[in-house]
């Protein structure tokens, strides 16, 4: 009997925490550069009873639900234009590298901007990594080709540097759309062939109509664990009171 109401127990706290996940989804759906995190559950087992000799094999054996962990689906989101030279968007795989005050961190936000000294940065203000490190440009008309080449009024001041991961599970999301890398050793590497879209913003890779569709399928799993441990309750309500009852 405990083990029914814990196994149900199990999906219905499982559930629940995959409904916060969905429901953050969707409040990032309009977030540039933000990737959708991806529940992945886990059954487990308590240990078997039956294995020692002359011990009763049993009926059933009860599978857990562990709470899901997150994975990042790091899948190409769709390109916004914007006209603005200094917007930039990644096309295929590879985060841009940004210098902030805990160290190195990658992201796919390109809505770049230029201090008064013409340090190319984010909007907080954190250095954009070149090729020969920071960028910094002088005053004039500013394009980036594909390659991800800076030209100021035709002249090259800089090259964007653009990295990639054997492994993204080792990529943390740090919020503001940025990425730690948290692996022994920095496995950031320069992409040789890279697809630059200037005057462009990667939205987020969410689809909200999905998203939707799997909240609403998560709120009646989340209802049925509800009414199963109900359920249990009362039938074990019925046995304190009824069965053992002398008559």
């Amino acid at each position: 009997m405990n083990h029914g109401i814990y196994v149900a127990t199990s999906g219905f706290v499982s559930q629940q925490r995959r409904l916060e996940i969905i429901a953050n989804n969707l409040a990032n759906a309009n977030t540039t550069g933000y990737k959708g995190d991806l529940p992945v559950f886990r059954v487990s087992t308590p240990p078997r009873p039956g294995s020692w000799p002359g011990e009763a094999q049993p009926l059933w054996v009860p599978i857990f639900v562990n709470e899901p962990t997150l994975a990042i689906d790091f899948s190409q989101g769709p390109l916004m234009e914007t006209g603005n030279p200094l917007d930039v968007a990644i096309v295929g795989e590879g985060f841009f590298e940004i210098e902030t005050s805990q160290g190195m961190r990658y992201t796919r936000k390109g809505d770049f901007t230029l201090m008064n000294d013409g340090s190319l940065v984010t909007p907080k203000g954190d250095p954009v990594m070149g090729e020969g490190g920071t960028i910094v440009l002088t005053e004039g008309e500013i394009t980036i080709d594909e390659e991800g080449a800076i030209f100021v009024d035709g002249n090259e001041e800089g090259r964007l540097r653009v990295v990639t991961f054997p492994d993204t599970g080792n990529l943390v999301k740090e919020g503001e759309a940025l990425f730690a890398w948290v692996g022994k050793t920095a496995e950031a590497r320069p992409i040789d062939q890279v697809e630059i879209r200037s005057g462009y913003l990667e939205n987020s890779n969410v689809n909200p109509i999905s998203e939707m569709v799997q909240m609403i399928e998560t709120i009646r799993t989340y209802e049925a664990q509800q009414k199963v441990i109900h359920a249990f309750d009362g039938i074990r309500k019925k046995a304190v009171d009824e069965v053992g009852r002398l008559r």
